[in-house]
């Protein structure tokens, strides 16, 4: 393909989606014989816009349940004219919709929890679509010896995530039927995991010992260092409760996989 055929086709994919999500037709006239293909184009961006829009209602459920399905819809529309994507994957449109939620000052105003509600949905889609893994084996733990306990680093499963918010926003995951309310400020911290290789997602209230626990195991530090890092901040911290309740919701990958 020579240069001016690269250029040409350059043009014409930079003209087309100029056309199609900036709304702007006439950057691809110079492609287009006449009148009638504008109209045609402006067919094929409402479709692209549908379909996004889709896209937004099916990774933010609850926030879509909260606002109203008109409201959301409002949002989402909004947010693809801002925020059209750049993944090749459409599993991961919709990342920075909460930031733009709270970009929203009327948005922030009325429902200042709603931008964590979105990402805890948000969390949950990331969950749903991470990659498979094997859990660790229980077992192991009764083998090492407290010296190799100690320095062992605990892989965290690549579904998990952790979320701290200003707000009880895991009290819609309890519910399917429910509308805008007053919510008092609360932290909550938040784990969110899919259960091995089911499609089953758990949203779960940590406090915030075991919070930090797993933060810091996920950023690499061994399980002495952790512990120890814990304990000083909350002398109360009960490391085999806190492992028992992780190992039984999967949360460590099998040792050696990552």
């Amino acid at each position: 393909m020579n240069m001016e055929l690269c250029q040409m086709l350059h043009e014409f994919q930079s003209g087309f989606k100029t056309a199609i999500l900036e709304n702007q037709p006439t950057s691809m006239s110079e492609f287009l014989q006449d009148e009638s293909h504008l109209a045609r184009m402006s067919i094929y961006r409402n479709n692209i816009f549908v379909s996004l829009m889709n896209v937004l209602i099916a990774a933010f459920p609850k926030t879509s349940t909260l606002v109203g399905a008109d409201n959301f819809q409002v949002l989402a529309k909004k947010f693809v004219e801002k925020r059209p994507p750049d993944e090749a994957q459409l599993s991961e449109y919709g990342s920075k919709f909460p930031d733009f939620l709270t970009s929203w000052e009327q948005v922030v105003a009325d429902i200042p929890y709603l931008p964590d509600l979105a990402r805890l949905d948000w969390g949950c889609q990331e969950a749903y679509f991470a990659q498979n893994y094997d859990p660790i084996d229980p077992s192991l733990f009764a083998q090492m010896s407290p010296e190799d306990l100690f320095d062992t680093k605990l892989d965290i499963s690549p579904s998990v995530r952790l979320l701290k918010s200003d707000y009880p926003v895991t009290h819609f995951y309890e519910m399917d039927d429910f509308g805008i309310e007053q919510l008092s400020p609360e932290t909550e911290y938040i784990m969110v995991n899919r259960l091995g290789e089911t499609e089953q997602i758990m949203t779960d209230r940590l406090s915030e010992a075991d919070y930090h626990f797993l933060e810091k195991l996920k950023a690499g530090f061994s399980l002495g260092d952790t512990f120890l890092d814990i304990v000083e901040e909350d002398p109360l911290f009960d490391l085999q409760a806190s492992l028992t309740q992780f190992l039984h919701k999967s949360v460590f990958m099998k040792l050696g996989d990552k």
